[in-house]
């Protein structure tokens, strides 16, 4: 209400709207505070958006906590005016003592640096009262007679923020003077550097790879980057980086699993990203097929074959146990020998598709073809194989 009475006294350059967020949580006075917010706007001319959600079968139904439930119900809102053009921006109210119990907070959960630097930007998002403090915000409301109301879930300890709000950051206040607006200044300065050794880190990054390199710091960050564009933000941790650093002296090959379906192998002279594939059932070997979101089509590719020495039942699967292949031109060894001298990333072989009957292998994507079907001088029908 602070932030959005001030913003409302200097609205000379903006077309500012409200957001109000029922979270079903606290019954009659839940629906008391929302008429609060609906008679302040009356009053300023607001236009307001509001949601309602019952964040408590959420909470049960997604089996996350109720505050986590009730976040991701307020950020659903918000990102949802965002992308839908509606706002350009979102203002949230969080302050210096909120900045300073997320650090604590991500802190005691053996965050690493990045974790420290408090409550972030985002996009689309602003943070006027970040550095403002709790003394600063409440003497507003007094002197304006800012209209508000308590919720009195924020006054019960059980939740974790909850603790660190009510107990543990007064007690440092009271010892330390100024220690919450200590640790927001911390994450200031945790940020600065976080950016410099970030950008520090991105020539380490290839693709969805990053090149080997000792200096742990600029290694984990460039690791950081490569899972954030693959979509994994949030579900990391310390002991995850820590596993990705370890593999710098494995051997080559070994993979790491990771959060979000992610999997890291060590390849040589990086450490490559790939989702976890999961197996695909076998299609007839025909044209046209669909195998994996890919057609297989018949005349266009690179590789070419006797068509008449393919086995009637061949089909197109991925890789399996077993599986051999006799080279063009060369001798028989396991597919996976083969794929170790190809020096195919471990990462890949088993998104590549084949052309098999049994465990004979007469195709391997769009590589190579047995030497069983090699056009000869008595060939009649020749195709190649392409994947669109």
């Amino acid at each position: 209400m602070a932030l959005l009475h001030f913003l409302s006294r200097n609205r000379d350059r903006l077309t500012l709207f409200a957001v109000h967020c029922e979270h079903g949580i606290r019954g009659e006075d839940s629906l008391a505070d929302a008429e609060l917010v609906k008679t302040f706007c009356a009053q300023e001319n607001i236009p307001l958006f509001f949601f309602r959600e019952d964040c408590i079968a959420r909470a049960k139904k997604e089996r996350v906590s109720l505050e986590t439930a009730a976040r991701n119900f307020r950020y659903r809102c918000f990102d949802g005016l965002l992308k839908e053009n509606k706002v350009d921006f979102v203002a949230t109210a969080h302050h210096a003592l909120d900045n300073a119990e997320t650090v604590l907070f991500r802190l005691c959960r053996g965050s690493a640096l990045s974790g420290l630097c408090g409550i972030g930007d985002r996009e689309g998002y602003l943070r006027p009262l970040l550095h403002c403090s709790r003394g600063e915000i409440d003497e507003y409301v007094r002197r304006n007679a800012v209209p508000y109301r308590d919720d009195e879930t924020n006054f019960a300890s059980d939740a974790t923020r909850n603790f660190l709000r009510l107990e543990i950051l007064p007690a440092l206040e009271e010892r330390i003077g100024g220690a919450a607006e200590n640790i927001s200044r911390f994450a200031s300065l945790a940020a600065e550097d976080e950016a410099l050794l970030s950008s520090l880190a991105l020539p380490l990054v290839r693709d969805n790879a990053v090149l080997l390199d000792e200096r742990f710091p600029l290694f984990t960050r460039a690791c950081l980057a490569v899972l954030k564009k693959m979509g994994v933000e949030r579900d990391y941790t310390s002991r995850h980086l820590f596993d990705l650093y370890a593999l710098i002296g494995k051997e080559n090959g070994k993979k790491l699993d990771l959060p979000g379906g992610v999997v890291a192998y060590r390849e040589y002279d990086r450490v490559s990203f790939a989702r976890s594939g999961g197996s695909a059932d076998e299609v007839p070997f025909r044209e046209g097929a669909e195998f994996m979101g890919r057609t297989l089509t018949l005349s266009e590719g690179r590789l070419r074959f006797d068509a008449d020495k393919l086995p009637e039942d061949a089909v197109v699967r991925l890789r399996r146990q077993g599986d051999r292949f006799r080279s063009f031109g060369g001798g028989e060894k396991s597919l996976g020998d083969w794929f170790t001298d190809k020096k195919i990333p471990l990462r890949l072989r088993g998104e590549i598709p084949v052309v098999a009957s049994g465990n004979r292998v007469y195709i391997v994507g769009e590589y190579e073809i047995a030497d069983e079907i090699r056009v000869t001088g008595e060939t009649k029908r020749v195709l190649s194989i392409k994947y669109k």
